[in-house]
């Protein structure tokens, strides 16, 4: 994919007027058309001046404008068209620019008092059956075969493959990695060079059933991953203006562009994360772009997402970071005190890139006094120790997203190939044959098992031994309308439904493509007789010309069949 390129201002020679009006004091009348008329008063319509962007302009519209207009054919006119909406986005950013910087409605204002600080991200990835033989190989390659403080004598990978025939584990430690240069001990870990928003990671096996493993992985972050979000969060973030080749850029205002930079950097640390992981230990999120969930822990001071918020300013600070509280619930649970566990809604539009995510939100006060040590003695725990404090209940609530993901991810593999499958199938050739049997092996082997492993999670003994409630309460605003419900039963109930749904469209795809190879068997097997039946006379016509062209000795039998049929 290219890399799109941002500048704040086109740069050219010739945008002088532009950046003179960059420098005019801010506009600052509150009433909109007085702004409007204002706003074209320091930046005029473009083609009503010399800026560089008018001259293109004008010569286009020239064109389109003049009598010689019927001699253009429609698709350069198109081109033309094309280039006038080109050039007006650069009189847009201008206007954008001059733009008043303190107006709440057009652009994101932070409380000065606000604070970030993350304290840990949570990603998983799954191994159903046919992904096991990369799981060995990721073991042994990444050394984390064996730990010298495991309680167990045998090699992780021979638990795994004892857990995978029936005689299950719950939990495992899989492993731990150490940046290389970090000052803390870590006894039984290895040390390598790690993303440097990245201090420590942590890997956990959990056998679900007999056929899918899942491997979570819990990433300590370092004081510069622990800040990073917050500075982003915070900055004054000016107009964007983004080239896309030759069609129109895309422009941003100040508003825009600080909640696509917020979201895009706190997205920048979850594919970290994924990076790591697939790099490390490719499952099957690893095959699918972007598909690991994410579950971060995010402490704000003078913020609390985990209570109902009526500040306007606030709603939109929390909503850059994509931790938008205006939905009808909060989900709470008695495992991970004083926080919400809030989901990533996307509105829609460009401006908001994160994807399959959810936050832990809260206040850090409330929440690191409400998860204190019992020992009166202890400070407040920091961010990254209330990672640990939440580390097996968050690991535990990934592996219900990881299970929805993973549907989810099926679904649209089940879509595609439904959808290609009249192009793709048509002729059996070898290598579509071996693509297409590999294609339903994999699928065979894997959707059955995840679909009834999977509801190892919802058994009543996982949950009482893991000790993972969810509960969605809704709003004060909305109670009258919305009643309390269980989120992870209702994550079961979902992907029940959905795994079921889901087998009946491989059922029916498989059957279809079964109809289809017999037919294109029998097809290819008739025209197969009729080649076979040219050849063979091809053959004969061949060798009876060359009988006739090759000149006979005098004894053989041919002089005898020459005279025989004269009559000699």
């Amino acid at each position: 994919m290219r890399k799109k390129q941002s500048v704040e201002k086109p740069s050219t020679p010739n945008d002088s007027h532009v950046q003179a009006v960059s420098k005019l004091p801010h506009i600052r009348n509150n009433n909109n058309k007085d702004k409007f008329d204002r706003l074209f008063e320091l930046v005029p319509p473009i083609g009503t001046r010399w800026r560089w962007f008018d001259i293109p302009y004008r010569f286009i519209d020239f064109f389109l404008r003049s009598r010689f207009r019927h001699l253009i054919p429609s698709s350069g006119r198109r081109l033309l068209v094309r280039g006038i909406n080109f050039f007006m986005a650069f009189e847009q950013h201008a206007r954008n620019k001059i733009e008043v910087s303190d107006d709440p409605r057009i652009n994101l204002i932070i409380p000065e008092h606000a604070r970030l600080r993350q304290g840990g991200i949570w990603t998983v990835e799954l191994f159903p059956p046919s992904h096991y033989e990369a799981l060995e190989r990721s073991l042994n390659k990444n050394g984390w075969n064996r730990s010298p403080f495991s309680r167990f004598d045998e090699p992780n990978e021979k638990q795994v493959k004892r857990a995978r025939a029936g005689r299950r584990f719950a939990w495992a430690r899989m492993g731990a990695v150490a940046q290389s240069n970090t000052n803390y001990i870590f006894p039984d870990a290895k040390r390598e060079d790690l993303p440097v928003e990245f201090e420590h990671i942590e890997l956990t096996a959990v056998q679900l059933g007999t056929s899918v493993t899942a491997l979570v992985a819990f990433f300590h972050l370092s004081k510069k991953g622990e800040s990073s979000l917050n500075q982003i969060w915070k900055r004054k973030h000016q107009p964007t203006l983004t080239l896309q080749g030759f069609h129109r850029p895309k422009v941003t205002n100040r508003y825009f562009a600080a909640i696509e930079a917020t979201q895009r950097e706190r997205m920048r640390i979850h594919d970290l994360a994924r990076a790591w992981l697939s790099g490390q230990c490719p499952g099957f999120f690893a095959s699918r772009s972007d598909a690991h969930p994410v579950l971060d822990l995010n402490l704000f001071d003078g913020i609390n997402p985990a209570e109902e918020e009526d500040c306007q300013a606030t709603k939109e600070a929390l909503r850059a970071l994509g931790i938008d509280t205006r939905d009808v619930y909060r989900y709470v649970s008695p495992q991970i005190k004083g926080a919400a566990l809030i989901p990533y809604h996307a509105r829609g539009g460009p401006h908001e890139p994160l994807r399959n995510c959810w936050a832990i939100a809260g206040e850090y006060q409330k929440t690191a006094f409400e998860n204190k040590r019992s020992n009166p003695g202890n400070n407040l725990p920091s961010p990254g120790e209330l990672g640990y404090i939440f580390n097996h209940a968050a690991g535990t609530f990934t592996l219900y997203l990881a299970i929805t993901a993973y549907l989810s991810e099926q679904r649209a593999i089940y879509s595609t190939s439904r959808d290609l499958a009249s192009t793709r199938h048509q002729r059996f050739t070898v290598r579509r044959a071996r693509r297409l049997s590999v294609e339903l092996l994999k699928s065979g082997l894997d959707l059955p098992a995840v679909a009834r492993d999977s509801k190892t999670l919802w058994d009543n003994h996982w949950i009482l031994r893991n000790n993972i409630n969810v509960k969605a309460i809704p709003l004060e605003s909305h109670r009258e309308h919305f009643e309390p419900f269980d989120l992870i039963e209702s994550f079961g109930k979902g992907n029940d439904t959905g795994f079921q749904e889901l087998l009946k469209e491989d059922e029916f795809y498989r059957n279809a493509l079964s109809t289809a190879a017999a037919l294109g068997a029998s097809a290819d097997a008739a025209a197969t007789g009729k080649l076979a039946l040219i050849v063979a006379a091809g053959s004969m016509i061949v060798a009876t010309i060359t009988l006739l062209i090759t000149e006979p000795s005098q004894a053989s039998l041919w002089p005898e069949l020459i005279k025989y049929l004269r009559g000699d």
